[in-house]
């Protein structure tokens, strides 16, 4: 397997953001509202998926120092919040949120179940939106965290 360049986790961010941008003010014409949870919700964090431009030295893949364990963590960290920040993560904490203290997850599935009344019977724009832009670009912001570098 042929190593990635040292600039291939900058340039799919800065494409990522890119394209996140002409999302936002091509949805502003017609929703500002939606364009603007949307940059708030993606743009921001993903303004802050880590990105390293250097090589490591012969040693730096088992490199065990403390800079390269930080370096690590906060990968994994920010892979995590952008994790969290996608339809999945986020379904699957406001179900444990609604479950804990022994709580019920019906008010969860209740609102599931009305954003799909809504597209099927308003033809509302929401899912289309979250599973065609959202959501790929949240994945690979996701995937240029997790990039060896």
């Amino acid at each position: 397997m042929l190593p990635l360049p040292a600039t291939t986790p900058a340039l799919l961010k800065a494409f990522n953001l890119c394209v996140l941008g002409a999302v936002i003010s091509v949805i502003a014409v017609a929703n500002f509202s939606l364009s603007v949870s949307i940059a708030v919700l993606a743009a921001l964090p993903l303004c802050l998926v880590p990105v390293s431009l250097h090589r490591p030295g012969t040693e730096g893949r088992n490199d065990t120092s403390l800079s390269g364990w930080l370096g690590m963590v906060k990968r994994l960290s920010v892979g995590a919040w952008v994790g969290a920040i996608s339809p999945m993560g986020m379904l699957a904490i406001a179900l444990m949120a609604s479950t804990y203290n022994g709580g019920t997850s019906e008010p969860v599935i209740q609102w599931v179940k009305r954003v799909l009344w809504e597209f099927v019977v308003l033809k509302t724009w929401f899912i289309p939106l979250v599973c065609n832009l959202y959501l790929p670009l949240v994945l690979q912001a996701l995937v240029i965290c997790l990039l060896p570098v």
